[in-house]
Parts: structure tokens; sequence; C-alpha cells
């Protein structure tokens, strides 16, 4: 009788394994008989420096297709991804490997995660599936090319006629954002400008000195930090959205915690925008650009303060300066989370391309935002053209 019991008892444990061995060890499977393969978790996207660089497949990456990176998944193999949060789908190739981070289970490309709408989170929780057709897909032989991949120079298809040659130096950027100013007329959306183009530049693999609704001190240290943090052959950026202000023709960016009230304040208390362009002219960065949406009205005008901006009379050596608007004229906040410059600029930083070849996208949708009141302005000296990446583009 116990032999029996012991027989019972062993076929029930055999069952058990039998039964739960699959739901926990293999991947798991959707109750969608036309579903293969089915996983949930994080998804990243590609920075845009990877541009033009080739993937694991031997493919060149090309950030406006709709490609994906996964650890194990065959090479060609097709997936539709499903952003959780919104509920937004999107297909992808596989053609590379990755993601490297433990936490992540896919890498998509830049316009995979647009189709998404994750492009400013940067992640976003998904669950990804392949069907049986889906998993047949070519495998990794059938794209390895034919001759050995060159990683630079790079011909792009986005911008015909030009090759792209990948930075090799560290990208540095500098991102000051002031929304509550304590003595000055509060500003709604400065704070959030500045996280998200941190958030953008982050992506693109900028080391990133950022403040939020700084003082005096703090912007000090912060801006002392960067300078410091330069090195040769650097790519360099500086951001600040907040008030800022002309006077003898000089521009003033200004932290929220001091009571200018004279000419004499105003040069001891802000921080002058010239003598930021003068230590980026002497340090040894290869490339820099100045973006300014500071210009949002004038707020000491009963101090000397001038409407506006004026241009920098001295721009660092091979640098672009962008302005939020013309010289002279005032810029508008916006009613949504961002002005309405930085909530195209966050866009249009995204695309590999050459930066003077942006612009016209720029002063298009600013236009068409603010009816025509508000147009950005650039200057630039470089001899090459670049990227928000520090990429640089030359003519065949």
């Amino acid at each position: 009788m116990a032999k029996k019991h012991f027989l019972i008892t062993r076929f029930i444990i055999l069952m058990a394994v039998l039964v739960l061995f699959p739901l926990i060890f293999l991947p798991a499977q959707s109750s969608n008989p036309g579903v293969a393969f089915r996983q949930e978790g994080i998804a990243s996207w590609y920075g845009i420096e990877f541009n033009g660089r080739p993937t694991g497949s031997g493919e060149i990456f090309d950030a406006a297709l709709f490609t994906a990176a996964h650890p194990t998944l065959p090479f060609g193999t097709v997936l539709t991804v499903t952003n959780k949060i919104n509920n937004k789908k999107v297909s992808v190739r596989v053609n590379d490997r990755g993601p490297f981070v433990s936490t992540r289970i896919i890498d998509i490309s830049r316009a995979a995660a647009e189709q998404l709408d994750m492009l400013v989170t940067g992640t976003a929780p998904v669950v990804i599936e392949a069907g049986p057709v889906g998993l047949q897909q070519p495998s990794v032989q059938q794209y390895q090319p034919s001759q050995p991949v060159q990683q630079q120079p790079v011909i792009i298809n986005n911008t015909s006629g030009l090759v792209m040659v990948p930075t090799t130096g560290k990208k540095k950027a500098l991102v000051i954002g002031n929304s509550n100013y304590q003595h000055l007329t509060r500003l709604s959306n400065p704070s959030n400008d500045a996280k998200d183009i941190t958030t953008v530049l982050q992506a693109a693999n900028y080391t990133v000195f950022s403040v939020f609704d700084g003082d005096l001190k703090t912007m000090e240290a912060q801006i002392s930090n960067f300078n410091k943090s330069i090195t040769s052959g650097d790519t360099v950026l500086v951001f600040y959205a907040g008030h800022g202000v002309q006077n003898g023709g000089e521009n003033y960016l200004l932290p929220i915690d001091q009571d200018i009230r004279t000419n004499a304040e105003l040069r001891r208390k802000a921080f002058s925008l010239q003598e930021i362009s003068d230590n980026l002219e002497h340090s040894p960065a290869a490339k820099s650009i100045i973006i300014l949406d500071a210009c949002r009205n004038s707020p000491l005008p009963d101090r000397g303060a001038e409407r506006g901006l004026s241009v920098i009379t001295k721009q660092p050596h091979e640098s672009v300066v962008i302005f939020s608007t013309a010289p002279n004229t005032t810029a508008q906040d916006g009613a949504g989370r961002n002005s309405p410059f930085t909530q195209v600029l966050k866009e249009i930083m995204l695309e590999n391309a050459p930066i003077i070849q942006l612009m016209p996208k720029l002063i298009q949708k600013v236009r068409s935002i603010t009816g025509n009141e508000q147009t950005p302005w650039v200057n630039s000296n470089a001899s090459n053209l670049f990227s928000f990446s520090g990429d640089t583009f030359m003519m065949q």
C-alpha cells in the first residue's frame, strides 16, 4: 500500500514539473496562436551618434529605418513592439545585438522610438512579439557585407551629397533652465525646457552639467565645472532658458535669487554671455554650440535693460550660435510644457544632419506655432558642417 502511495506521489510531482517548467524557464508565449515569441520589459532607443555605423549583422545603422537590437533573437526577426503606456505599436527588424544594460530587453531605432512616442523619455515599458513568420526571417549570414565594413567616412541617406565623419572627441554640455525667479516675473517653461534638452543630450552621449532654477552660486559652480571639464577635441554645447537681458550691447543671463537694481549690479550679479563665449573661444574644444531661449521679455525695463538680446560680438571658433528669436525682439514662453522654440528644437536635435541644414525647419515650425511672431536666429563661423551630436559632414 505504501509503495502504491509512493508511486502516486512521484507521478504527481512529475506532472507538476512538466506543467510548471515551461512557465518558469521558457520565454512567455502569447495565448494568441499566431504569436510564437513574447517578452515584456523596458525598451530604449539608439543615440543619434550611432547613425552610419556598422551593426552586429554587418548592416550600416540608419536611424530613419525601423530596426532593433536584441540579445538573442536571430538577425532578420520581425517584431511588433507595443508601448504599454500609450498602446502605440511599431514593427521592427532585428539587425544588431544589445541592449547591453541588464534592465532593458530591446534597443530600437530613432524612427521606431518616434512611432512609440518615447523620444523624450528615452525608455518605455513594452511588449515585444513575433509570429512564426517573423522568426523565420533571413539569418545573419544573408546580411554579411561582401566588402569589409568601413566605419568612417559613411555616406548617409538623409543628407544627399555629404559624407559623415563620426566625432572621435567627447561631448560636454552646460544646460540651465530658470523659472522660479524670486524678484522677477516667474516663467512657466524654462526648467522643463532644460530638463527635456538634458534628456535629449544624454541620449546622444553628452556629459551634461545641468542647473534647474539656479541661484548665483549654483550657476557659478556649474559653469566653472563645465569649463574645467573641456578637453582637446571635444564638442561642447551651452543651452540657456530663462530671463536674459541686454545692456549696453552685452547680454546677461539672470540667476533666480538676485534683486538687480543698477547696471553695476547687473554686471556683478548676472552672467555675461560674452564671457561664457570667450571661455569657449580659449578652450581646447573643437566645436561649440550655443543655444539661447532667453529673450522672453524685458524683465528690467526700468533699469536700463533693452528689449530682447543682441548678437554676440565675438563667438567661439568653429561655432554655431542659435537664438530663439531675432535680435532685439522677444520670444514666447509657451502655453504647454515647453516654449515654442524648445518644443521644435528638441525634435530636430535628434536628426543627425548638419545644424545649418536643420535651421529652415526650425524657423518654419516656430513661425507656424507663434503665428509668424517669432523667428529663430542663427550665426555660424564654422568652416565645416556638423550636427548637434558633433559629427562632421563633408562634400563627396
